[in-house]
């Protein structure tokens, strides 16, 4: 039997719950056709794998690097650590809807920090230009929330109106239309923090007739637990899987230590016994990562950092 690659001697964790376990993998035509023993067959390409792990690529579900794929689409950094699969616009922010103070600020930023020429406006476009340029990973994107805000609202702390919300809700249909995984929001950052609940869950509402995912980084840590039931909220009144991005940042701060038990827990378990499809990631550190804007009140922010 000839395999294009054959990758032996190495420990499989597949992914399945099971114990790792030694065998051969055998690729053709760029698909894993067999594991197991391939001491019979042959191949011009094997990779002796002797000490080491074989294992499916990671999913990175909380990912940044929408940007910085365009300006390198190798992603190196996320490959050198197994990761073949990244999720990104998340926390609220997304390369697209752009448009008004959304395009303003994308052309500024991203021609600052990576030279790169915004030539698109949507989810097709951004897509697009990923293809032509060729990216070494597999992709997933969320519309951010806080660039749709920008989008349609601008910088300035303004009321909501009908119009608006209506104008986000087409914008979030034609995203999920073009491959949206669902929406993201940043609830502690500039502009998600001056949404209320009820406009979140309208928008939500929408991704989920697209059989989207709510993934929400939450509103400041000084407001848990409230800020952990608005999410569960969301996610029940929505119809909508919610993924709850970094959930130990709630109880890092002094005043919530020892309470990722008591209540964290507590709250999840119970909404996840009512039905709703509640889930979470959390970082192995014992610190948080944000940015220096989420200790800045919300008065100072408004209009953008100018």
């Amino acid at each position: 039997m000839y395999i294009d690659i054959i990758i032996k001697n190495g420990r499989v964790v597949d992914g399945n719950d099971n114990p790792w376990f030694h065998a051969d993998i055998g690729i053709k035509e760029e698909k894993i056709v067999k594991v197991g023993d391939l001491s019979d067959a042959n191949s011009e390409t094997v990779i002796d794998a002797e000490g080491m792990v074989v294992s499916p690529g990671f999913i990175d579900i909380h990912n940044h690097s929408d940007v910085a794929l365009l300006a390198d689409g190798r992603a190196e950094s996320m490959v050198h650590q197994g990761v073949t699969t990244m999720i990104t616009g998340n926390c609220g922010n997304s390369p697209f809807p752009l448009m008004g103070d959304a395009l303003e600020d994308a052309i500024r930023s991203y021609g600052s920090q990576y030279d790169l020429e915004v030539d698109w406006t949507d989810m097709e476009g951004y897509e697009g230009r990923l293809l032509r340029q060729g990216i070494s990973v597999n992709t997933g994107l969320y519309i951010g929330h806080g660039t749709l805000r920008k989008a349609v609202m601008g910088r300035d702390r303004t009321e909501l109106t009908s119009a608006d919300l209506e104008a986000m809700k087409e914008l979030i249909g034609v995203a999920m239309a073009q491959g949206c995984f669902g929406i993201s929001t940043g609830l502690g950052y500039f502009p998600g923090m001056y949404a209320q609940t009820d406009e979140i869950v309208e928008l939500a509402k929408v991704a989920s007739r697209h059989g989207g995912v709510y993934s929400t980084h939450c509103r400041a840590t000084h407001m848990f637990p409230h800020s952990l039931m608005e999410a569960i909220e969301i996610g029940e009144r929505a119809g909508i899987p919610v993924q709850m991005a970094h959930i130990g940042s709630s109880t890092c701060q002094r005043p919530n230590w020892g309470r990722a038990r008591s209540v964290t827990l507590k709250l999840v378990d119970a909404a996840r016994a009512r039905g709703v499809d509640f889930t979470a990631d959390i970082y192995p550190y014992t610190i948080s990562g944000g940015g220096l804007t989420m200790y800045v009140p919300e008065w100072a922010q408004e209009g953008g950092m100018d």
